[in-house]
């Protein structure tokens, strides 16, 4: 059974993906069952990459490829990431699961802060680099809202999870 799933963004950094983000989650996700799935939504349709699933979506739309990644994946957890990522912890899953439960719905390394439009308070929110919550939960709350095109779909995912009374946290990766 697969434990995490790790969607990979492969919008225009091929060769990155390939020689960095991927061997980088293989040689740090040894202890745990894991599937890496690469979601290609560049202009030319074109990557390739053994022991990977790879999957396409419409270029450069980041919140549709997100999505359709995580419907194919078989983990109980996703693990989103940009192209331009790369792991140096072993204890990555480890550090990152520990700290999930009933109150944290989403974890990663890179919380930052911004301010909701809405009602001008200050809002914090998590990046893919990578993002990891239950594949049930970023179900449960609507998944990315497609008609964010590029760039705010973090912002929002993170501003639904604090809505519902629910907690992000930031995790040491």
């Amino acid at each position: 059974m697969i434990e995490i799933s790790c969607i990979v963004l492969s919008n225009l950094n091929d060769l990155f993906v390939k020689n960095r983000t991927i061997p980088s989650i293989i040689e740090n996700s040894k202890s745990h069952s894991i599937e890496i799935i690469v979601v290609d939504n560049s202009p030319n349709q074109d990557f390739e990459c053994d022991d990977v699933k790879v999957i396409y979506s419409e270029p450069y739309h980041i919140p549709k490829a997100y999505n359709k990644g995580v419907s194919k994946a078989q983990g109980k957890y996703v693990a989103l990431f940009h192209d331009d990522c790369e792991l140096n912890d072993e204890k990555w899953i480890e550090k990152s699961l520990k700290e999930l439960n009933e109150n944290v719905w989403m974890v990663g390394p890179e919380l930052n802060i911004g301010l909701n439009v809405e009602n001008g308070k200050k809002m914090y929110f998590l990046k893919e680099v990578p993002l990891i919550m239950e594949k049930d939960n970023f179900i449960f709350i609507g998944s990315y809202d497609e008609t964010y095109f590029i760039g705010a779909e973090d912002f929002n995912l993170s501003k639904i999870v604090q809505e519902l009374g629910k907690d992000i946290k930031k995790v040491d990766i």
